[in-house]
This record gives structure tokens, sequence and C-alpha cells, in this order.
């Protein structure tokens, strides 16, 4: 998408330009503000676009989704952007279902994830897909690990639970 829109080698010059300035907290939030605007301003292509929206209409007609980021790198040994970059629940309709996309997008420049890549040296062009999930109305929601994530022994299984959606 920021290809076909032209900017994506202004946003990594200007991605690198932001890591630079980390340690600066006004400069820091000014540069996000910038890059995700730019990203804002690109949108999605009208290609792209369609494809989604017949995958969308797929699933009936005013589907509840979940629009998801997973951002490169996102988890790993050594690295952890949990709830860095956004993710929506109750999303319904064609235009929420774009808005929350280029949301998605633009939270991989928000400060705190420009801030967390700069500390640990990750200068590489970030990048990020977006997933887009039917959702079911659940009353409790959780996430299983097999492997503790505390201590990394694998011989325990960790079960976090929540009431809703598991946004906690």
């Amino acid at each position: 998408a920021m290809d076909e829109a032209g900017i994506r080698d202004d946003l990594f010059r200007r991605f690198a330009e932001a890591c630079a300035a980390a340690g600066d907290p006004a400069a820091l939030a000014a540069a996000a503000n910038d890059l995700e605007a730019q990203v804002a301003g690109a949108g999605v292509p009208d290609g792209l676009r369609a494809e989604v929206l017949e995958a969308y209409h797929r699933l009936g007609p005013a589907a509840c989704v979940a629009v998801r980021s997973s951002a490169t790198a996102e988890d790993t040994a050594g690295l952890s952007f949990a709830g860095m970059h956004e993710t929506f629940t109750n999303v319904v309709g064609d235009q929420d279902v774009i808005d929350q996309i280029v949301a998605c997008w633009r939270s991989l420049y928000g400060q705190r994830v420009i801030s967390y890549r700069a500390a640990r040296g990750l200068t590489e062009e970030p990048s990020i897909a977006v997933v887009i999930q039917e959702q079911v109305a659940a009353d409790r929601a959780g996430v299983l690990f097999t492997a503790d994530p505390s201590t990394g022994e694998r011989d325990r299984v960790v079960v976090e639970g929540a009431f809703g959606l598991g946004e906690v």
C-alpha cells in the first residue's frame, strides 16, 4: 500500500530519523505524529480495498470482525511488541473495516513502538500485516502458553483468561 502511494522510501527515511530522535520526547512525538499522518493519508489502494471488502462480504451481511495487527519480529525470544500495535474488535461495515486497517498500519509508527525499536537497535524497515477475523461473541477469552512465558520452562502450560473478549 505504501509502495502504491509512493511514500515507502520516505516513510523509512523518516522512521530512521524518528529512531535517532527517540531520546527527545518532543521530537519523537512530532515524528510519530507525522509518520502516522503520512500513512493515514496514503490510505488503502483501490485494488486492495476491493479484495478486502469482497472477502469481508463473504462473511455475511454486517459481519462483526476483529481487525488485528501482526508486525514482523513482533514476538521472538528477545522481543515482545505485545499490545503496542493496534487491534480492534466489534468492527462492522465496509468503511469501519477499511478505517481500522489503516489504524493498524498507523500503529506501526506510534511513539512507544518507535522508542522500543530504537532502544533495541531494530533499524530495518518496519512492516505489519493485518488479519481480519470473524469475531465470536465471547463471554470469556484467553491464551494458552505451551511454555511458561516468565521462565521459558517447557514442562509447564500456562493459561490466562479474562471475562469478555480478552482485550484486557
